[in-house]
């Protein structure tokens, strides 16, 4: 008798995690095709804000219903389509303290450089760049989670929205790496730059980072509550050949 009861325990488990996976196979599947409707929609027409925030957004709420190619698509067709200076990287309900950064980008003479693309990245409140990064113990930066784009205004003028960042939490060479943002500037004409954004504050940004950082020509941020109350902070970037 034990055993029929043990046997029918078994088969009511096994059902219930046949009917889970096929749950999250479907939710899976819907997420894609309405990521794909979304993308399609946008190619159709570029030029429509209201569509690239709808495949942004995807890509920020359901990033792991997605593939890792799928999401790859939609990061280019979001880079290559984006028009906007200002981006939003993460969704509201994003955990971690929200922050405001407003930059401008001229060349030597002064003079405003528009229409440069800036895509940004950065890890999470924790640390990590995928939700994955944790188990796998290392750190997927082209795949990140939390990414922007944006393309400067007619005033070579920016705004970027997200939450602070948190130092990796894995040791480089025994040592804490700062918490940082990823900005990969491009400008018609000009070589790709590449640049990390620091905080002044961050215990880890000591006296080893802090002239690694002046090296590299980083800038550190010294942030301070505007007066919506959060903490921002303005970058200048001069582009030259």
């Amino acid at each position: 008798m034990k055993h029929w009861t043990l046997a029918i325990i078994l088969l009511f488990c096994i059902r219930i995690n046949a009917s889970a996976q096929t749950d999250a196979q479907v939710k899976s599947e819907n997420i894609t095709t309405i990521a794909n409707l979304a993308a399609s929609e946008l190619q159709s027409d570029p030029g429509n804000r209201e569509k690239w925030i709808k495949l942004h957004n995807i890509l920020k709420v359901f990033y792991q219903d997605l593939t890792v190619q799928e999401r790859q698509v939609y990061r280019e067709l979001l880079t290559n389509t984006v028009q906007s200076s200002i981006t939003v990287a993460t969704s509201p309900e994003e955990p971690g303290g929200r922050i405001s950064i407003n930059g401008h980008i001229s060349n030597l003479n002064g003079e405003p450089y528009r229409n440069v693309l800036l895509v940004i990245s950065s890890t999470d409140s924790h640390g990590y760049y995928t939700p994955w990064d944790s188990v796998t113990r290392k750190l997927n930066e082209p795949d990140a989670r939390i990414m922007g784009f944006l393309r400067t205004d007619n005033r070579g003028n920016f705004e970027i929205l997200t939450t602070r960042p948190a130092s990796y939490p894995m040791l480089d060479n025994g040592r804490i790496v700062p918490a940082h943002i990823h900005l990969q500037i491009s400008a018609p004409g000009l070589p790709k730059k590449r640049i990390q954004a620091l905080f002044d504050d961050d215990p880890a940004l000591d006296d080893y980072w802090r002239p690694w950082a002046a090296r590299e020509e980083y800038p550190i941020m010294k942030l301070e509550k505007n007066e919506k109350g959060v903490l921002a902070w303005k970058l200048n970037f001069i582009l030259k050949n």
